[in-house]
């Protein structure tokens, strides 16, 4: 019996010569570090001892993580046991409190999404929005994952990392760009609460960074030709749209039947005063005129009554628009202009069954439209 406790207390001793023999030591990995083979270092970096991890420890460690993920980075490296690892060490304490390991990180995670986006079939967007929580959410990476999202055309991932940017007055240059000032004024209803906007604002977006939306969204009563309800409603909310524009917009919602009542019930005098107004219905009919598909769902409606009473009251307040809807329809069926987005007046067969015995517009015109 003392033969085999003997043997196995030699062989036990055996065992934790090996062990021990088996982890590295700081020679070890200063070695690994000198030839760059940075997978197998930080394998064994933790082999070192808590109460031995001191300056020389740390310095090497933080020194080695910022070149692995520059080389991952430059050599486009983001197999899947590798992205493991940089997720693994970012949480380590010595390299969270480095700022240049951080910033490298995110350089890398932004590159790293950026190529799933690009070259893979992966729902990015989801890998996006774990990435990020697991980030050190630098400005930098946050914007790279909403316009890669955004230039892919995906879903954003997460409405809180678009915020977390509008929010930031050092990153005002993000709010510039087309592809993001598009999204938020798509997207307002999700972004801002249009109950209360001034206060919504003041809580979500920095000063700089509303500063320049506000003139994209001014700039869109101009040059859109159709704008979002919630939008419109919003920037009328914040007496951010001219009498003028308003004017031109609650007649485009009068004309595509919105489901929106309110802008409905607004439209609806102001109609009446184009009537009393030549000037203004002569500035709302030219930018009307300049719409690839001029607006007439009203035409369309399904309840007979609603529709005969909206168009009736568009031919007797509006009625140079009902003689522009019926010369582009026209001109379409005969072919005598071109329209390189096609068909101008989708509703223009309804329009003939409707005006068919009524005095809106010349006889003329009601015969050439029972032609085509």
């Amino acid at each position: 019996m003392l033969e085999k406790v003997v043997y196995f207390s030699i062989s036990c001793f055996f065992c934790l010569e090996i062990t021990q023999a088996s982890k590295y030591v700081i020679e070890d990995l200063q070695i690994l570090a000198k030839q760059k083979e940075y997978s197998e270092l930080f394998s064994h970096a933790k082999d070192i001892t808590p109460s031995k991890r001191q300056k020389e420890w740390k310095e090497l460690v933080t020194k080695s993580a910022r070149q692995w993920l520059e080389q991952l980075r430059i050599k486009k490296d983001f197999t899947p046991n590798k992205q493991k690892k940089i997720l693994e060490i970012s949480k380590w304490h010595t390299l969270k409190k480095d700022e240049f390991f951080r910033l490298k990180f995110d350089q890398y995670l932004a590159e790293l999404i950026q190529y799933c986006y690009e070259n893979t079939d992966e729902p990015c967007s989801q890998k996006a929005k774990d990435l990020w929580q697991n980030s050190f959410k630098s400005l930098d990476l946050s914007a790279a994952i909403v316009e890669h999202s955004l230039t892919q055309k995906q879903q954003v991932p997460s409405h809180e990392i678009y915020q977390y940017l509008l929010k930031n007055d050092r990153q005002a240059i993000f709010c510039e760009k087309k592809i993001i000032s598009d999204f938020f004024a798509k997207n307002i209803k999700k972004i801002i609460n249009l109950k209360a906007p001034k206060k919504s604002i003041n809580s979500n977006i920095s000063k700089k960074c509303w500063t320049h939306l506000k003139k994209v969204l001014q700039a869109k009563l101009k040059h859109e030709r159709y704008l979002d309800k919630d939008l419109f409603n919003f920037l009328m909310s914040l007496n951010l749209i001219s009498s003028h524009q308003k004017d031109q917009w609650l007649v485009v919602y009068f004309l595509k039947n919105t489901a929106d009542k309110n802008l409905i019930n607004l439209a609806w005098p102001v109609l009446d005063d184009l009537r009393k107004d030549y000037k203004k219905r002569k500035s709302v009919l030219k930018f009307l005129s300049q719409f690839d598909h001029l607006p007439g769902e009203i035409f369309e409606i399904e309840n007979q009554d609603k529709r005969l009473a909206m168009t009736r009251h568009l031919a007797t307040n509006f009625p140079e628009y009902l003689n522009l809807y019926v010369d582009q329809c026209l001109n379409y069926y005969q072919g005598t202009k071109d329209f390189p987005k096609g068909n101008p007046t989708k509703e223009c067969h309804q329009l003939k069954k409707i005006i068919k015995d009524k005095a809106w517009i010349a006889e003329s015109k009601k015969l050439e439209l029972e032609k085509i």
